[in-house]
């Protein structure tokens, strides 16, 4: 019975946590129209999303969270200091959305605690093609019929 309920507990405890992650607000989100065809996305850290839809523009949501979130909630203030130590890409590039971000070499100075986890998520039409790369964060491709080409180390695929 002490184990039923604790996992119980863990269960309500997690899907809390995974609540609040649902009702995040972007820390920036731009839109792209065009003649586009497919969408690269980069991060270290963080997930990545990508749903296809009706529309035929392409919409990209960046979030950004302390390493060990939620109960590391940074101030914008703080993100914005810790996101200098960062190189960040957004924009196209040919018939590509780019949205890269990857950490500064700092020289083998590299303070774990003051990393960030960058996600993405993109709305896309269904038709484009994905090339995702991520490393410790998860990879979620859901309504889309391009090539899909996506790689993680540490986190899980899920493919709808």
């Amino acid at each position: 019975m002490k184990i039923l309920t604790f996992t119980l507990c863990a269960v309500l405890v997690a899907s809390g946590v995974f609540a609040q992650d649902d009702n995040e607000t972007p820390y920036q989100t731009k839109t792209y129209s065009g003649i586009l065809s497919n969408v690269r996305v980069e991060t270290s850290g963080g997930s990545i999303t990508v749903e296809g839809s009706q529309s035929s523009g392409v919409k990209v949501e960046m979030y950004v969270r302390g390493n060990n979130w939620p109960q590391n909630k940074l101030s914008k203030e703080e993100i914005e200091d810790r996101l200098k130590e960062y190189d960040l890409t957004s924009g196209t590039q040919g018939g590509t959305v780019l949205a890269l971000a990857r950490r500064r070499n700092q020289n083998g100075n590299w303070d774990w605690k003051r990393g960030l986890s960058i996600s993405f998520k993109v709305y896309a039409p269904r038709n484009f093609a994905t090339n995702l790369k991520t490393s410790g964060g998860s990879i979620h491709l859901s309504k889309l019929t391009g090539q899909q080409e996506f790689a993680t180390s540490g986190g899980s695929l899920h493919l709808t």
